[in-house]
């Protein structure tokens, strides 16, 4: 039978795979698909002040847990974060985003079951593998101008590795609607929090859907893959996982307003141990909540 601490471990692992599939980190290259569109866009991350926003993340996911001698178990969860952000500029051609988490709570059920809390201890250790916001650690991030994170302060020194990794990155160049742009990077995950760092290979390509000056406002459209084929130690996780989404973005200064997707995932543990998941993981931001200076 499985007990509320397996339980909880098993949520938390799911939690940790999406999330890492929620923060690859892509890397631009130059290949793109022609463009129909007669005006091109240039996407770069470039505030011109300081803004506060509060933000919002919260994962739906549905798992199907199948481990040896156990019966087959279906289980929801959910994530939710919630707290505040501030964006700045910084030398020219680069910002610095400060979160800080005021709440954040994990929970899951099976059905026919109540709802399971999960333990605040546990809830923080996830967050922090995942590199996401965590209550009592307010998160830096030094980002240039294309999205990419060279920076990372505020958490506990073995989890900055997580914390390096983002979901977008501009492209090098000025794109029109409807061309794409592909980048790949290797990503720390950590499956289990007992088991050591697997590296994973995530492949993403970007679609810009949409862009409207007069709105400020443009749509990106993203898959992504992750994967771990190369051998991995005993007791690892095999991760292999696919997401396609959109992020709606700020066109003046490339600032993130909102972002959906859904993500599919499998963490294959060897000898039939499998936990298959699909998730929907939904970020948004209200900006700005209130001028500073």
């Amino acid at each position: 039978m499985i007990t509320l601490r397996h339980m909880a471990k098993i949520v938390a692992i799911a939690m940790m795979g999406i999330c890492a599939i929620a923060n690859a980190q892509s890397w631009p290259d130059d290949s793109a698909v022609a463009s129909t569109s007669a005006e091109p866009v240039s996407l770069r991350l470039t505030p011109a002040s300081t803004s506060v926003s509060s933000f919002s993340v919260e994962v739906q996911s549905r798992m199907s847990v199948q481990m040896l001698l156990v019966p087959r178990t279906t289980l929801m969860g959910l994530l939710t974060i919630s707290g505040d952000c501030t964006i700045a500029p910084k030398d020219g051609k680069m910002s610095v985003q400060e979160f800080t988490a005021h709440v954040a709570s994990m929970a899951y059920y099976s059905p026919g079951a109540p709802n399971r809390e999960i333990p605040r201890e546990k809830v923080s250790q996830t967050l922090l593998v995942s590199g996401l916001p965590v209550p009592d650690f307010p998160v830096r991030l030094t980002v240039n101008e294309t999205g990419m994170i060279v920076r990372a302060d505020g958490m506990p020194a073995s989890y900055t590795k997580f914390y390096e990794v983002s979901l977008l990155h501009y492209p090098p160049g000025p794109v029109h609607v409807g061309e794409s742009w592909t980048s790949s990077q290797t990503i720390p995950v950590c499956p289990d929090p007992d088991s050591d760092v697997v590296v994973c290979h995530a492949v993403a390509t970007f679609s810009l859907l949409a862009a409207d000056r007069a709105a400020d406002s443009a749509s990106i459209g993203f898959t992504t893959t992750l994967v771990n084929r190369e051998a991995v130690i005993t007791g690892a996780a095999k991760i292999d996982g696919t997401a396609e989404g959109k992020i709606d973005i700020r066109l003046s200064d490339g600032f993130p307003l909102r972002s959906e997707n859904v993500s599919r995932t499998r963490l294959d543990f060897g000898g039939g141990n499998l936990i298959d998941m699909e998730q929907r993981i939904t970020n948004s931001f209200a900006i700005p909540l209130l001028p500073a200076n």
